[in-house]
């Protein structure tokens, strides 16, 4: 076919007249090369030629010489060759010329059109005129009295021929220009109709392509033919152009455009009038569309009014190597929408060689004034990579349009340009670049949402979802709302310091080049949320607007890992400075929680504005652990963790509130609320249903724990922790601070079971004013290994905090210390409520003691010191004080004083150690269990015993002793105990009744036995009759 195209033999010029109309009514054609034809057969308003050959060569012209009252001109060409045009098609006044040959139409590159009205060629075997009949070029019957429009394009055979074209074909202003073929291609050919409409479509077999409008105004439906459409291609530079508010139309099995090639709609410049609008760009395939090799289709305004939209229908959308799809505004009026439909995927990928970037587009660009429409895509899966991009933005005056994507599979956003290293991205914002930096031209007007619907994200290597303002723009950033039935990944990229990745909705700034606005925080729901590697989530004001909210909604795990980047990982809200406004929320309603390798969530104000809380609902367990990996190389290397922060312009507080199963907190990470101002540091507020544990310490960064601090005026904030236990082990710290001249926060931890440290603090500290309280309330509460409970205040007459334990038990032990201490001022109170506390060699210091002194001493102190007054210590009744101290060398073994009894033995006999007076059930609240039976014995039952030997050292005995001998009978009020040949008698030790042993040795007891006055003996084989 392409060989075809290329000749300019003259030898396949011919125009020649059939012989299938009626004598009178048949063309006449002239001699060329300009081919004068008159004749044909006039039907009303329509005329009709029959040819048998229809070629043109070059400088040949083929001229319809019609009357004026006629509006079409139907030409067929019934020999059975294809057309080759490569001259010029003429016609008188307005007419449109149809040209039906269904063995195929070339256009050669010499090829054009001379025609007042519409031009289409086709290669269907007929045309209907509604219900009057048709024109068959297949079947050349005399046409009836068809006196209407052409209604429909018949095509009859199984292959429908291709139309080809390489030429620069032009109709008049408003025309329309259609090619129907089988497939239809443009080879470096052009069609033009400014302010028209162009129309391309084709089918490979039988149907009917309906023709829609008048003549003037051809609108082709293609109907339910989805398996019998055939291809449209545009290569080597081919351009549709119908600028000046013209619409292009294409219908297509595969629709495809390469080298540069272009589908060009909208209003040129100079053109146009004020509320006039562009027509639209409507592409429909059944298969696949595909643009490659910076082709383009763009149906912007440059002059006067708005532009078109551009609506793409497929079965899958390709748009490579820097290829764009666009509907931009660069003059005065409002860009039309960018519309995707694919029942399969959609794929943007790449940059052109200058480092352009390929995807779709729908801008209020720099200069113009006008809104945006906005993108959308309705896909089963869309990929956006290596520089590709989908934007929405203002770079003027007016307002970006929103981005909207829904797909029932995945969506994946993917690296950077391999040129200009621009980061792939959905971009709804204010301003012309991405992440703060400023072209010199900022966006007056609100960037547009940003809303994805699909059922897994991906967001990777740099790549970017943005809806935000840059420096000097005048607008609020925009939401992001993102809507994903399964998984989000977002995975940023370890050789980028500077945009590694995420997804913003932020107002810049540019040194001293703030943006006005606020931005619109970020909205997720999905099944699972992954950030690492630099990846961010960030809602935030760099210039003068309130920072938006951060809201997530995740049923399953949520993951942030610092791992790989020196950027920092994870959610965060603020207002820099210099910047002027509040910080956003952060609320995480998760299944679980993990943040690992200096990730963080954190929310600050160093602007001036009012602080926000951060606020996280697990279903499940949370768990922070370590530091970044490259704190060693970081200015302020990053712990794990949460935090808040207060600048010292800023109002308000920040607080931390964490509600989860359970909650750890390892190798340095940390949940810090500080304030550098006049405010007071957030709170910290921990609530779970099972066990806390805070773990280990880091070089860098400090120990594990959770920290309220203040370093100028404000005070310190409360930290709150509600559990099941609380493990405090290798460094781990708890504390509330002040460093200036405010007071330190309180610390209250309410447990319904235990609180044990090992290595660890809990702290409640000011530097010049009062210092906090601490109440711990637990089942037991353990302190070892150097662990502290402190309140102190290093200057001034501010009071130290009181501390107050509850416990049924409380154990101190390796140096542990519990001080409430303060230097100038009064001691605070500390007040142990617990039936018995056990220190570890205690010894209640001496008032006024330095409490530096204290610690290392090698035992237990609990102390109150103040230089105005020393506090109350208020201890419990029981306290075993230096009672748990080392065993000594000798330990009394029993199985020397023990006789052999009945009792079976076990071969591994066990043994047991005394330790002193008396002895401890397994817990301090619960009741001692008996070894051995217990049994009631009534009045003047007689009890058989067995006969044994005793023996002792009765030198020993500490009270009188008595011997029995044998066959004694014993009286005890009213009951007899019949030893039978063997008997012992009870005997009086004061008020008691001993039994004592003899020199033969001692009975081991096996019952407790209750006689009937309600007396209770020890005996042994007291078993009844």
């Amino acid at each position: 076919m392409l060989g075809i195209l290329g000749t300019s033999n003259r030898a396949l010029a011919q125009v020649t007249a059939d012989t299938t109309l009626p004598m009178g009514e048949r063309s006449q054609v002239s001699a060329g090369p300009l081919f004068q034809i008159n004749g044909g057969a006039v039907r009303d308003r329509n005329l009709f030629h029959s040819f048998e050959q229809f070629s043109l060569a070059q400088g040949e012209t083929a001229f319809f010489n019609n009357t004026a009252n006629i509006t079409n001109i139907i030409s067929r060409v019934t020999g059975g060759l294809p057309s080759s045009i490569n001259g010029v098609l003429q016609a008188n006044g307005s007419a449109n010329l149809f040209l039906i040959n269904p063995n195929g139409v070339l256009f050669g590159p010499n090829a054009s059109l001379n025609l007042g009205g519409t031009f289409l060629a086709t290669t269907a075997s007929a045309i209907q005129f509604g219900n009057q009949g048709l024109y068959s070029a297949t079947d050349p019957t005399v046409p009836p009295l068809l006196t209407v429009n052409p209604s429909a394009l018949l095509f009859n055979q199984l292959v429908n021929q291709p139309i080809a074209t390489q030429a620069r074909l032009q109709v008049t202003t408003g025309k329309s220009l259609a090619l129907v073929g089988g497939s239809v291609l443009l080879n470096r050919g052009a069609l033009l109709s400014q302010g028209g409409r162009v129309e391309l479509g084709g089918l490979a077999g039988k149907g009917i392509v309906e023709l829609d409008g008048s003549g003037s105004n051809l609108h082709l439906t293609f109907g339910a033919t989805d398996r019998s459409l055939a291809d449209v291609t545009l290569i080597n530079q081919s351009e549709v152009n119908v600028r000046t508010g013209g619409s292009i139309g294409i219908n297509a099995q595969n629709f495809r455009m390469a080298d540069r090639s272009i589908l060009r709609g909208g209003i040129a410049l100079g053109e146009g009038a004020s509320g006039s609008k562009a027509g639209d760009i409507d592409l429909y395939a059944s298969g696949a569309v595909s643009l490659t090799e910076g082709s383009f289709i763009a149906n912007s305004t440059l002059g006067l009014g708005d532009g078109g939209n551009v609506d793409i229908t497929a079965g899958s959308v390709l748009l490579k190597d820097g290829s764009q799809v666009g509907a931009n505004t660069r003059g005065v009026g409002n860009s039309g929408t960018v519309t995707i439909r694919s029942s399969g995927s959609v794929t943007l990928d790449g940059e052109t060689r200058r480092g352009v970037s390929g995807g779709l587009y729908s801008e209020v660009e720099a200069g113009a004034t006008g809104n945006s429409s906005g993108i959308k895509i309705i896909a089963d899966s869309v990929s956006v990579t290596n520089g590709a991009v989908l934007s929405a933005r203002t770079l003027e005056n007016g307002n970006a349009g929103n981005i909207e994507i829904n797909a029932h599979g995945a969506v994946r956003f993917e690296g950077v340009g391999p040129v200009d290293q621009f980061a792939s991205g959905a971009y709804a914002g204010v301003g012309a670049q991405p992440f703060g930096k400023s072209n010199g031209k900022p966006g007056f007007g609100n960037s547009g949402d940003l809303m994805i619907t699909a059922g897994s994200l991906t967001i990777a290597n740099s790549a970017l979802l943005d809806a935000s303002a840059s420096p000097l723009s005048r607008g609020n950033a925009g939401k992001i709302q993102l809507r994903i039935a399964g998984a989000v990944n977002l995975e940023g990229s370890s050789n980028r310091l500077v945009d590694p990745g995420g997804i913003y909705s932020y107002i810049g700034s540019d040194g001293d080049k703030l943006a006005v606005g606020n931005s619109g925080g970020i909205t997720l729901v999905a099944q699972s949320l992954s950030l690492k590697n630099g990846a961010a989530l960030v809602a935030s004001t760099f210039g003068q607007g309130n920072a938006g909210d951060i809201s997530l909604d995740v049923t399953g795990a949520v993951t942030l890992d610092g791992q790989g980047s020196l950027s920092s990982t994870g959610i965060f809200s603020s207002v820099t400075r210099p910047a002027k406004g509040d910080s956003g929320q952060i609320m995480l309603s998760v299944g679980s929680l993990s943040v690992t390798n200096g990730a963080a969530i954190a929310s600050s104000v160093l602007g001036r504005g009012r602080a926000a809380n951060i606020a996280i609902t697990a279903m499940g367990d949370v768990t922070f652990d370590g530091i970044s990996p490259f704190a060693s190389l970081a200015s302020f290397p990053f712990p794990s963790g949460i935090f808040s922060r207060v600048g010292p312009n800023a109002l308000g507080t920040s607080d931390i509130n964490v509600t989860a199963r359970s909650l750890t907190l390892t190798n340095g990470a940390q949940f810090q609320a500080n304030t550098l101002g006049a405010t007071t540091a957030g709170s910290l507020q921990i609530n779970t249903t099972n066990d806390i544990r805070i773990v280990g310490n880091n070089a860098t960064t400090g120990s594990s724990g959770l920290f309220s601090t203040t370093i100028a005026r404000g005070s310190g904030g409360d930290i709150n922790v509600n559990g099941r236990s609380l493990f405090l082990q290798d460094g781990a710290v708890i504390s509330s601070q002040s460093r200036g001249v405010g007071s330190a926060g309180s610390i209250d931890i309410r447990l319904r079971n235990r609180l044990q440290a090992n290595d660890s603090k809990i702290l409640t500290n000011s530097t010049q004013s009062a210092g906090g309280n601490i109440t711990i309330a637990a089942r037991a509460i353990a302190l070892r290994g150097d662990s502290d409970i402190t309140t102190s205040v290093l200057s001034g007459t501010g009071g130290g905090g009181n501390i107050t334990l509850g416990a049924r038990a409380i154990v101190a032990l390796d140096d542990s210390d519990i001080l409430a201490f303060s230097r100038d001022g009064s001691g605070g109170n500390i007040t142990l409520n617990t039936p018995a506390f056990f220190g570890f060699r205690y010894r209640s210091s001496a008032v006024g003691v330095n409490v530096a002194t204290l610690d290392g001493n090698g035992q237990v102190d609990v102390n109150a010191s103040g230089k105005l007054r020393s506090g109350t210590i208020i201890l419990p009744n029981v306290t075993l004080q230096s009672n748990l101290v080392p065993l000594p060398i000798e330990v009394i073994d029993t199985s020397k004083l023990i006789a052999r009894s009945c009792i079976a033995r076990n071969p591994r006999q066990g043994s047991f150690l005394v330790i002193g007076a008396g002895g401890l059930p397994n817990q301090p609240d619960d009741l001692a269990t008996a070894p051995f039976p217990t049994y009631v014995i009534t009045p003047d039952e007689t009890v058989k015993r067995e006969p044994v030997e005793l023996s002792t050292d009765l030198a020993t005995a500490p009270f009188p002793t008595y011997v029995i001998t044998p066959d004694e009978t014993v009286k005890h009020e009213s009951v007899e105990l019949n030893l039978g040949t063997q008997k012992r008698d009870l005997v009086e030790n004061g008020s008691k009744d001993v039994l004592v042993p003899s020199e033969a040795g001692l009975v081991e007891i096996d019952g407790i036995y209750q006689l009937a006055n309600g007396a209770v003996v020890l005996g042994r084989s007291c078993h009844p009759f």
